[in-house]
């Protein structure tokens, strides 16, 4: 392994069998024969692979961290719609974290968890252990068709990263402008009704390509699969409409600009604006949730190389993720059995010669002439809406219950 002036990996193999490893007395024991045979050296060469690396890759690898290289071919053949896909498929030992409610997932290597494994893009973090990105995971705003390739740092590297990289780091590379002209445009159709537009184009300024400009954007949409089966929801919850297709909705739009100020010295800025936009539902519960996510970013990188030891880098970013979270719960009516009222009221309903109640209706008539009664439908009073227990004292929370503790009917069944 060794640094050229292209700052690139190579990698070789060689296998050299020479004469001079056989054995003195092998040797000899020919000499002494007339019809001796003739030792001849093999070599077997591999066939030399370059892999462009950046400096932080190659000053980690002589010093044996393990890193690994993804190539753009390897990305643009995979057919990735995402980066969760890209990663699960391409990155050594990943696991992806998915959020249904939230339609996000993050990466994890090695065993570890997202707040062991710091993800960067463009050098960027896009986790971090305080607000507001550690309740957003913006690794599902990473558009793949951007990607130029990704560096995979495994063990601790802390000590260069933070804490967030104790387990490793994944660094996405992104395309960018490079003083030539040069473009694609695609158009994607498949399964679960999924269609894709997608198109970067990179451009000079100036005759001589010191400025250049790079301009993306992507449009994905899908209906997806459905997260939950039919049997798991609760039928007030299906009688709503709550289980419906799950469509995703991902569009981007960015530009980067480049400055090649000297061989040795660049410029480059860029600003984004990545949108997301998801429903579900949970089957006990939310009969439509929209969510949607915004993510606009805004990057700035200055590079000066004085000589082979010294180098100068400086960058910078802002983001601001915003992730607003809807959802319409479902309007849960019970009918209540007599012997499930308190006593005192049993003994109302009798005095009004009522056995059991039939319908809503009859409930919430003879309901509202009792002070504290409870009647009508109700959305989850208390606690987790999705939760099937009723038992109070262990901690269950759900529709049915009046959880109230100052109420007299605190435990009882809520309205209809």
């Amino acid at each position: 392994m060794r640094l050229d002036k292209n700052r690139s990996l190579k990698f070789g193999l060689s296998v050299l069998m020479a004469s001079a490893a056989i054995p003195a007395a092998l040797a000899q024991q020919g000499d002494s024969k007339e019809d001796s045979r003739r030792l001849e050296t093999i070599r077997v060469e591999g066939q030399t692979v370059d892999a462009s690396a950046s400096d932080i890759a190659v000053d980690f690898a002589e010093y044996g961290t393990q890193v690994q290289l993804i190539s753009s071919e390897e990305i643009e053949t995979g057919g990735f719609t995402n980066f969760g896909e890209l990663a699960s498929g391409l990155i050594r030992g990943a696991n992806i974290g998915y959020s249904p409610d939230e339609g996000e997932f993050t990466i994890r290597i090695d065993g570890g968890t997202d707040r062991d494994t710091l993800l960067l893009v463009d050098g960027v973090p896009y986790f971090d252990r305080s607000s507001p990105l550690e309740d957003l995971w913006p690794a599902t705003a990473i558009d793949p068709r951007m990607i130029d390739g990704v560096e995979v740092y495994r063990g601790g590297n802390s000590l260069y990263f933070g804490s967030n990289g104790g387990l490793g780091v994944v660094s996405v590379k992104t395309k960018r402008p490079d003083g030539t002209q040069k473009g694609e445009f695609g158009v994607y159709a498949g399964s679960f009704k999924t269609r894709e537009y997608y198109g970067n184009m990179s451009f000079p300024l100036d005759k001589a390509g010191k400025h250049s400009v790079l301009v993306y954007g992507r449009s994905y949409e899908t209906d997806a699969h459905e997260l939950f089966d039919e049997a798991a929801y609760g039928d007030n919850v299906l009688a709503l409409g709550g289980r419906h297709e799950f469509p995703y909705s991902f569009n981007s739009l960015g530009i980067k600009y480049l400055w090649d100020i000297a061989p040795e010295t660049e410029l480059l800025l860029g600003a984004s604006y990545t949108t997301i936009d998801f429903r579900d539902s949970f089957p006990q519960s939310t009969i439509f949730q929209p969510n949607f996510t915004e993510f606009p970013i805004y990057t700035g990188e200055f590079k000066h190389r004085f000589n082979d030891k010294l180098k100068l880098n400086i960058e910078a970013h802002y983001q601001d993720p915003q992730l607003k979270n809807n959802e319409i719960d479902a309007r849960i009516c019970q009918i209540p059995r007599l012997s499930d009222l308190p006593e005192d009221i049993q003994a109302i309903a009798a005095g009004q010669g009522i056995s059991s109640f039939s319908t809503a209706t009859e409930f919430e008539s003879f309901a509202a002439g009792i002070s504290g009664l409870a009647a009508g439908c109700v959305t989850n009073p208390v606690g987790s809406a999705g939760s099937a227990s009723d038992d109070r004292l262990n901690g269950g929370s759900n529709f049915y219950i009046n959880q109230d503790p100052d109420s007299p009917y605190f435990g009882q069944p809520y309205g209809t």
